[in-house]
């Protein structure tokens, strides 16, 4: 939040902190792109299921007069949640607005042997970045709150529109269970990167991102990797060229070593300069953190 706030009354965009062993971090300079991965595939598939049922039950709950154009409303936002939600898939990478925080250094840096990465908001899309919600009842008023203010632009809009609100509305709450995570891990205070994806012929065909993900994905198309235990759909997140109304903008602000790193900071200034991040600062850290 203050790192959010310092942002609105400076005139900064806020920035998002990325936490990476000190290979990754070579890589993803080295190469310009940080992947977004299939979000099931990760170490708790669980998580991005969790909300649904949640968000069912609230869909089931409700009711309107017979007839009025809530209840219409409401009825369409049912049928086109049944059919998405097993459809959409979201490819994710994570961060924090946790500057330089001990807790994920531990966990996501080596042992505080790696580097935080910070981009700023706006060089991705907004919608892309999500909060994620650690409490039942937070993530329940979000669901109300995303369902009623879809259910007012409804009421309001033309003919054409309202063909395409319960549709927009479905995948809104599809959208919201991606980052919703069980309450023991809420000391990550975790913000998530969401693309949309899947295949929507309803058979195994070929992944594609939903809406228009260039120039800020890779090819623009969805990929695979393997790991030491699955074959995992991922994206490469363009860092450097994406367009920003004539050339292109690096997306790294800032770089901060971590406290178990030794690395000069002269030398990772020139790695980064090489690469086309010569507008990033860097520093070092200032978590007392020892081995």
């Amino acid at each position: 939040m203050q790192n959010a706030l310092t942002g609105l009354f400076s005139g900064l965009s806020p920035r998002y902190y990325h936490y990476c062993s000190a290979a990754a971090f070579f890589e993803i300079v080295k190469n310009g792109e940080i992947w977004a991965s299939d979000l099931e595939s990760m170490n708790d598939p669980r998580e991005v299921k969790n909300g649904l049922p949640v968000v069912k039950d609230y869909l089931d709950s409700l009711s309107f007069a017979e007839g009025s154009e809530n209840q219409k409303f409401l009825e369409e936002v049912r049928a086109a949640f049944d059919n998405y939600k097993e459809k959409i898939k979201f490819l994710g990478a994570s961060f924090t607005q946790r500057k330089d925080d001990l807790y994920s250094w531990m966990n996501y840096s080596d042992g505080g042997k790696g580097f935080s990465i910070a981009i700023e908001e706006d060089y991705f899309p907004r919608h892309w970045w999500r909060s994620v919600i650690y409490e039942p009842q937070l993530f329940s008023k979000s669901i109300a709150q995303t369902f009623e203010e879809h259910m007012r632009e409804y009421s309001g809009c033309d003919a054409n529109m309202k063909e395409k609100m319960p549709v927009f509305c479905a995948i809104d709450l599809v959208s919201l269970t991606a980052s919703y995570k069980h309450k023991s891990w809420e000391n990550e205070r975790e913000t998530r990167l969401l693309i949309p994806f899947g295949s929507m012929a309803g058979e195994p065909s070929t992944f594609e991102i939903f809406g228009d993900p260039e120039p800020f994905v890779q090819n623009g198309d969805v990929g695979f990797r393997a790991t030491r235990n699955n074959i995992r759909a991922f994206a490469g997140l363009d860092l450097v060229h994406a367009d920003r109304g004539g050339g292109s903008r690096p997306s790294i602000a800032e770089v901060i070593i971590g406290p178990n790193n030794r690395s000069d900071r002269g030398v990772v200034e020139i790695l980064l300069n090489d690469y086309g991040f010569d507008n990033a600062t860097v520093s070092g850290s200032e978590c007392e953190f020892v081995e």
